[in-house]
């Protein structure tokens, strides 16, 4: 990458995922972040998702116009198809009819749609829970992430041991990556929830992450999902995706259990909502 052109737009990580027709690779999917070290397991989990979504509406287009394309070019008794001035001619020497060409802008629109959709709310991910949906108050922006991105890990370390939210998250990024320190997915799971439970709300996400992949520490999947709940609360895009994952392996109990608990934490925690004062 062109570390000169990432900063000037202002990218500081990127997760990519190839499009595959078998073994050949016919596109790429990326997302960028203004964050550094954004993009966990569970991210490209999404992207892998999605990219075989794009594959298989490839796959079915290219499909389409074969069935289409594949006239009876005349003889054997067979007549050849009518030509239709009005319809434009294919690179195969086929006419293309105005119905096949409509379902292929509706199926490109549709991708585009659709890999909008899926990034944001992760449907392909299958909810078994009937419960109702958690009405949580959303919590405060997480403004001030990158404060201590160049910061001396023992004034880091300082800041973070006297209960500074922001350094906390700063220096279990640190641990996750090895920056500065050994890497260490403990000491990150313990610095993450320092913040998290400051309503940190990328702590909160990452904090979930690590309890579902059992990162730095048992899997835990009911506190993943609390976990989740506050940082989806909080506005968090990919906390939604840990949410719908948990669920399944969670009882109906548990999750009302685990939604009630984060209802009290948002209230104890006088948690405001985005856009009051």
């Amino acid at each position: 990458m062109d570390r000169a052109s990432c900063r000037s737009l202002g990218v500081r990580s990127i997760a990519a995922c190839p499009v595959r027709r078998v073994k050949e690779i016919i596109g790429i999917v990326e997302v960028f972040s203004s964050e550094p070290a954004a993009f966990w397991e569970n991210d490209i989990t999404v992207l892998e998702k999605l990219a075989g979504f794009v594959a298989e509406a490839v796959r079915r287009a290219e499909h389409a116009r074969t069935d289409v394309l594949s006239f009876p070019e005349g003889g054997d008794g067979e007549p050849a198809p009518r030509q239709d001035p009005a319809v434009p001619e294919t690179l195969d020497g086929f006419r293309q009819p105005r119905s096949f060409r409509r379902k292929v802008l509706l199926l490109l629109t549709g991708i585009a749609s659709l890999a909008a959709v899926i990034w944001l709310a992760a449907p392909w991910i299958d909810n078994t829970d009937n419960s109702p949906a958690l009405s949580l108050p959303s919590a405060q922006a997480d403004s001030s992430q990158e404060t201590y991105a160049t910061t001396d890990i023992k004034d880091l370390r300082r800041l973070a041991d006297h209960g500074d939210a922001v350094a906390e998250y700063a220096l279990a990024k640190r641990y996750v990556n090895g920056d500065g320190v050994k890497q260490d997915y403990h000491e990150a799971r313990h610095w993450f929830l320092q913040a998290a439970e400051q309503g940190h709300i990328r702590a909160q996400s990452k904090l979930a992450a690590s309890f579902w992949e059992g990162r730095g520490g048992p899997q835990d999947y009911t506190r993943a999902y609390f976990w989740a709940l506050l940082a989806q609360a909080g506005g968090d895009e990919t906390a939604a995706a840990i949410v719908s994952s948990c669920t399944p392996h969670l009882t109906g109990a548990q999750t009302a259990a685990e939604q009630k608990a984060a209802e009290e934490w948002m209230h104890s925690h006088n948690v405001r909502q985005q856009g009051s004062n």
